[in-house]
């Protein structure tokens, strides 16, 4: 049986109370999110990075500004 806050067959890995979610996993106290995710829980979807010049991500989806159109918000209207 491990002392508290450590887990595992020889009790050498730092157990983990957070929750990850679906796209990440806990690593010595902290998660470590799965690529194209972000966030204190991996919550958050990336978007591509051509979406900043023209657009807002909002959880992976480019919104884009006026005049701006596309996948990525990268095409002029």
């Amino acid at each position: 049986m491990c002392h508290k806050h450590y887990s595992g067959s020889d009790c050498s890995q730092l157990s983990c109370s957070l929750n990850c979610g679906q796209h990440g996993s806990c690593r010595e106290g902290r998660c470590i999110c799965d690529d194209d995710w972000y966030g204190s829980n991996c919550q958050h979807k990336k978007c591509d990075i051509r979406c900043v010049e023209h657009g807002k991500c909002h959880n992976g989806t480019c919104h884009c500004q006026n005049g701006w159109m596309g996948k990525h918000c990268t095409l002029k209207c």
